[in-house]
């Protein structure tokens, strides 16, 4: 008694057109939002170190007032060389 059973047929990849529209949708929309906050975070390089600003969105500073915006200044070494504001 042999009774052979017929291989199993390879599964397609992939779902119904509904489900790839959904991914798709899905998918177009993060990556919009991704590239914005790639753009605002290429905006605030651009104030941080070209016109020494530093952006806090959102802030409030001890007294509830907002703070938009706090300049950094460079720290100067003993040889006269330009160092990092935070001592690093």
């Amino acid at each position: 008694m042999s009774s052979t059973t017929p291989a199993p047929k390879p599964r397609k990849f992939g779902g119904t057109p509904a489900q790839i529209r959904g991914a798709a949708k899905f998918y177009k929309v993060f990556a919009y939002i991704t590239g914005v906050m790639l753009l605002l975070l290429v905006v605030e390089m651009i104030f941080k170190y070209f016109w020494s600003l530093e952006l806090f969105v959102g802030g409030t500073l001890a007294d509830g007032a907002a703070e938009l915006h706090r300049p950094v200044q460079p720290r100067r070494s003993s040889r006269g060389e330009r160092t990092s504001p935070w001592g690093s």
